[in-house]
């Protein structure tokens, strides 16, 4: 697990969109680990833990996983 984030619509798919059309991105950092994947011949694997309709939920969901899995 190298990132979680709360996302809305598609974004979730958004990241490795960009890295393919050659974008950087505001986190250098997390494009280049998805290139490395990529480059390697590896998918990168979009899970959704949870949906929320109120952004304070989605935001202490997003906490705790970054919490949890951090430790991974």
């Amino acid at each position: 697990m190298f990132y979680v984030g709360k996302g809305t619509g598609k974004r979730i798919s958004s990241h490795v969109a960009e890295v393919k059309r050659g974008e950087i991105g505001d986190n250098p950092r997390k494009y280049q680990r998805i290139r490395e994947i990529l480059e390697s011949g590896w998918k990168v694997i979009e899970v959704v833990f949870s949906r929320h309709s109120d952004e304070d939920e989605a935001f202490c969901c997003e906490d705790l996983l970054i919490e949890t899995l951090s430790d991974q």
